[in-house]
């Protein structure tokens, strides 16, 4: 396995748990994330610059649940935001490498095939199509369109 597709691997077997069963588990509650800083003892250096957007992961998980409430998928963004929200990471982490759409569609596919035994529903293909369009929307915009 090439080390391009260890990452897909990874996210198609996290994606492929959501399963179909997520709908009827409860959302989460959010939770407040805080970031520190830590200045090592001796001359501080510049502090990090703050990323110019942060991505929503709110409407990032409400739009992927949108789209897959008619799918086996449906509820699974809100049962496990953590699994969609990696997922979403690492396909702008593989189109920030170069990768194309079709090429991350394919691989992660393909990744989803050998972890289900070559089954791959319409379903799979249409929840990994949505994660993607949704990330390039809201999580790497500059990938968008």
């Amino acid at each position: 396995m090439s080390s391009r597709l260890i990452p897909v691997f990874i996210g198609a077997v996290v994606l492929a748990a959501c399963g179909s069963d997520a709908a009827d588990q409860p959302a989460p509650s959010p939770a407040a994330s805080t970031t520190t800083v830590a200045l090592s003892a001796g001359t501080p250096g510049p502090l990090p610059e703050a990323p110019t957007a942060i991505p929503d992961f709110t409407r990032f998980i409400a739009a992927v649940d949108t789209a897959l409430s008619d799918t086996s998928y449906a509820g699974a963004a809100l049962t496990d935001p953590e699994v969609f929200i990696a997922t979403g990471r690492l396909f702008c982490e593989l189109l920030d490498d170069g990768m194309t759409t079709d090429g991350i569609l394919a691989e992660h596919l393909d990744a989803l095939a050998a972890v289900n035994a070559g089954d791959v529903t319409d379903a799979d293909a249409t929840a990994t199509g949505v994660v993607l369009g949704v990330s390039t929307e809201v999580i790497c915009p500059q990938h968008a369109g």
